[in-house]
């Protein structure tokens, strides 16, 4: 083991002992100020006071992903402490520990730094994206932030992050991301700079998943979990009747398969209830949406040499909207966003087909024609 760990645990092991010998040492940290803010990556400068006599090692202890500081073994007792740069925003404690012989020492109170990225998210993802809770459940979020740089962050426990509810009547959350279920109903909860998290509290039965959007001939299998745990069994209907079909596939199970056909958006409410105890159901709508279809703007360009087109795909009945755009042949650049840029010579005229092919169903395309022009 090398020294230093030999040392560490020295110190470690000391300080368990310092119930019964406390001496008249003492240790406080002294800077940085309790709830300083520091950003991921900082160096962080910490200064430890020593009284009532010298130490033979003072070490500062940090908390979590927080690194120990190197060991002093004489005053002043100034270190410093690099902040990890994929370090997650929250508070975190710094302790300063030193022993005088084995067995004796002194350890400070602690102090907390906050932890926070310089400027905001660009983006925010909160997971899970939606709830389904009992009365009196209660349910965490995790909050992941992508800034400019740098790699994403959980910024759950930030104090950026202002967390806030529909209607607290139906459903509350904390400053930690905690969602506790308070009444039967429908509502959201959410940060101030990302999505917000739709949240259904129910009094004896869940079902899942909620509100799913299906387009023709998919399915999709439905779990009731009923509150009585001895008897999970359901029953289920749909309604209309006619609008797909719904088949039992256990005691707690059902699969839900959309008509083959669907030309205009549908909604199918399903409801199931509890064989334990009848008078207690619950419902969810399942949205049916007609097929993907892509379109482009403009529908041909006609190019020389360098020069650039934007174009514009179209995605209706999608929920995801994104295109992947493709050349063919690979004559010229396209960006993502669809702005197709010619090459800095055409050796002859040819004609490039522009496609845009839905992320949501790659089935579904369109495409355009680009006229290229021979360079003079």
């Amino acid at each position: 083991m090398p020294i230093r760990m030999h040392v560490f645990v020295r110190i470690v092991c000391s300080l368990g002992l310092m119930s019964s010998v406390l001496s008249a040492q003492s240790l406080q940290i002294t800077s940085p100020a309790d709830g300083t803010v520091v950003a991921p990556g900082q160096s962080l400068a910490i200064t430890v006071t020593a009284t009532g006599g010298p130490f033979q090692q003072v070490v500062v202890m940090g908390g979590g992903p927080i690194p120990w500081s190197q060991i002093l073994t004489a005053p002043p007792y100034d270190f410093t402490i690099q902040i990890p740069s994929n370090i997650s925003p929250g508070r975190y404690p710094l302790t300063a520990a030193g022993f005088t012989t084995p067995g004796q020492g002194a350890k400070s109170e602690p102090i907390g730094i906050v932890v926070e990225s310089p400027g905001d998210p660009t983006s925010v993802s909160i997971q899970p994206s939606s709830l389904i809770l009992w009365v009196g459940d209660v349910a965490p979020l995790h909050v992941t932030g992508k800034f400019p740089s740098g790699p994403p962050l959980d910024m759950t426990f930030s104090s950026r992050m202002a967390y806030g509810s529909g209607d607290p009547a139906i459903a509350t959350i904390d400053n930690l991301g905690r969602v506790t279920a308070v009444a039967p109903g429908t509502t959201f909860v959410g940060v101030g700079f990302g999505p917000s998290v739709p949240v259904t509290v129910v009094s004896f039965i869940k079902l899942v998943p909620p509100a799913p959007i299906l387009y023709a001939g998919q399915s999709v299998e439905f779990t009731a979990q009923v509150k009585i745990r001895s008897n999970q069994s359901a029953t289920w209907s749909i309604n209309p009747t006619n609008l797909g079909t719904l088949t039992s596939t256990g005691p707690d199970t059902a699969r839900y398969t959309a008509p083959a056909s669907v030309t205009t958006q549908k909604q199918v409410t399903v409801t199931t209830t509890s064989v334990a105890d009848p008078t207690k159901s619950t419902t969810t709508t399942i949205t049916l949406n007609p097929p993907v279809s892509v379109s482009i703007s403009p529908a041909n360009a006609t190019l020389k040499a360098s020069q650039t087109q934007q174009f514009t795909a179209t995605v209706s009945n999608a929920t995801y909207p994104g295109v992947t755009w493709s050349l063919t042949p690979a004559v010229g650049t396209i960006t993502a966003a669809g702005l197709y840029a010619a090459p800095a010579a055409i050796p002859a005229n040819q004609t490039i087909v522009v496609k845009a092919t839905s992320n949501q169903d790659p089935s579904k395309s369109a495409t355009a024609n680009v006229n290229l022009r021979k360079s003079p």
